[in-house]
């Protein structure tokens, strides 16, 4: 399992930018809603989650979730 806080650290670069590829890695491997939103919820921002954080994952998973396979490669 990954350490925490991977994705806020260099050479990651920006936290949402990594959070948008993690799900779509999430989506394209053909996770549930649940376990793509379990498995971005271990990785926090830098100063904790905050409502809009939440949401914007939830929408991105929800995004990524309903886009062909085959859109995501």
């Amino acid at each position: 399992m990954r350490k925490r806080d991977t994705f806020m650290h260099p050479p990651h670069g920006d936290w949402l930018i990594c959070m948008a590829l993690t799900i779509k890695h999430c989506a394209y491997h053909g996770m549930t809603y649940e376990a793509a939103l379990a498995h971005a919820l271990e990785s926090p921002p830098k100063n904790g989650w905050d409502t809009e954080q939440k949401l914007m994952i939830e929408l991105m998973i929800k995004y990524f979730m309903r886009v062909e396979r085959d859109d995501l490669s």
